[in-house]
């Protein structure tokens, strides 16, 4: 997280202890410090409002909240705070208020309204003025079939959705916006999610985008959620039928992710810096918040202690996985002692912890060895015996595969990395057996999957056959 926010954070945490009043007022005073010249123009959307109290408290809440939020420009990053007029904020704030008192809508608080209605943006994306385009495009369909609830307008919309815009695998030169998805048709997931977000909150739906990195394949995944009248946030993208096709796919094996977050315009909770660290990482966003048993029951607490020494009495850890050739931090906790817990967790896959060390130029220093967590939560350190081998059996009809030796990459712990091994390999009917592997080897090759390219996964040898992670 940027010294921007960490700031923020510390300055709200010393002035105020709730979500109180008194703290609003401190947040609001905040965010108009830091706008520099573009005071004026926040402090003359308040003063738009004087009459009209509830558009007044929306007008607050967006602008106290905006000090979280930015864009980029060639690369620049652009402080929201700093740059949005107060035409841009009265236009939004009027549309979203047109949307709201749809009959769809009728279960949707004030508070809910605004978190999830009234903001202009989803993620990192410029600010949109897609708004009122997509109101008199999208509205009078709804209108027409007389829907009168959350989840009909929703699911409505997603299949208009799914005709609108289609995935592309290509990384984009530059980070998506709304209009770009509107005016092409096609984007990345993250790209595709700002327009569902922009789609939905036009209609007056309250929308947020869902996030996750892969814990058994590379990569990452957003998608769309929306607040259901019975409470529940509900899940949806353009390439499945509807909230339960999208849960069930995350519970295939090569894709149930261990961790799911929800990104909000503003915080939940009041914002803390007990204990913190220079590592930077999103998952220092205070508008972060994790909602995976909402996904995946059941979910475990992991508990486990550091096999490395440590260098302080407390300190900041991160839960990592293994992804595009790097452990990765998916999850965030805090070490006590040599004691590491992080509530929450999807079982059955391998992780490694580790915290931020400075010496080492600002990268992770890992604390234990790999371990295999279960589905209830036991804890099984990866230690490999060179006394006892293990035999493996790779399946190939590939003749120059059969006639090299096989490389195998094993986690060497001293080194903390990756190292490459060769190992005996045998020539049988079908593919190769390769033998004479460190019996508890954490190891990583090329792996396929069923329909997909192989990937760089990690993996361990059970009763003689791969388990892929």
């Amino acid at each position: 997280m940027n010294k921007l926010i960490l700031y923020v954070c510390a300055w709200i945490c010393l002035h105020s202890c709730g979500f109180s009043k008194s703290q609003e007022e401190s947040m609001l005073e905040y965010a108009l410090s830091q706008a520099g010249d573009n005071r004026k123009e926040l402090e003359y959307v308040i003063k738009y409002y004087e009459g009209d109290s509830l558009k007044r408290e929306a007008a607050r809440f967006l602008i106290r909240n905006m000090v979280y939020h930015f864009g980029y420009e060639k690369r620049e990053r652009v402080s929201d705070i700093t740059t949005l007029s107060s035409d841009y904020l009265i236009r939004n704030i009027e549309l979203a208020f047109q949307a709201w008192p749809k009959p769809w809508n009728k279960s949707v608080s004030f508070e809910n309204f605004c978190r999830y209605i009234l903001p202009y943006r989803g993620l990192y994306e410029q600010p949109s003025g897609l708004r009122e385009e997509l109101m008199r495009t999208y509205l009078p369909l709804l209108d027409s079939s007389h829907i009168d609830n959350t989840y009909d307008a929703a699911v409505r919309l997603q299949k208009i959705l799914r005709t609108r815009v289609t995935y592309q695998t290509e990384i984009p030169i530059h980070y998506p916006t709304a209009e770009e998805i509107h005016r092409t048709g096609v984007g990345r997931c993250d790209g595709v999610v700002l327009y569902g977000i922009q789609l939905m909150r036009a209609a007056g739906i309250p929308t947020v985008a869902e996030h996750t990195i892969w814990t058994r394949r590379n990569g990452e995944h957003y998608w769309c959620a929306f607040l259901n009248e019975d409470g529940r946030f509900l899940p949806f993208a353009p390439e499945y039928e509807g909230p339960d096709s999208l849960i069930y796919n995350l519970t295939k094996p090569f894709l149930t992710p261990a961790k799911v977050y929800r990104y909000g315009f503003a915080p939940l909770h009041p914002v803390t810096t007990e204990s913190t660290d220079e590592y930077r990482t999103f998952l220092k966003n205070p508008l972060l918040t994790a909602v995976t048993e909402q996904y995946l029951p059941p979910v475990a607490d992991i508990h486990t202690t550091c096999d490395l020494p440590v260098r302080s009495k407390r300190a900041p850890i991160y839960l990592c996985t293994y992804n595009h050739g790097n452990w990765r931090p998916f999850a965030m906790s805090e070490r006590i002692g040599n004691r590491c817990t992080f509530p929450k967790i999807v079982g059955d896959d391998v992780f490694i912890i580790a915290e931020y060390d400075k010496e080492a130029y600002g990268s992770l220093r890992f604390i234990t060895s790999p371990f295999h967590v279960s589905n209830t939560g036991i804890i099984t350190k990866i230690k490999p015996d060179p006394a006892r081998t293990d035999s493996i059996f790779i399946a190939s009809d590939n003749p120059y595969q059969q006639q090299v030796p096989y490389t195998l990459a094993y986690w060497e712990q001293e080194q903390q990395c990756f190292k490459n091994g060769y190992f005996p390999t045998d020539t049988i009917p079908g593919g190769i057996l390769i033998r004479k592997i460190p019996k508890g080897s954490l190891l990583k090759a090329m792996i396929s999957r069923p329909e997909k390219a192989a990937e760089d996964r990690i993996f361990l040898v059970e009763n003689d056959t791969v388990k892929r992670y």
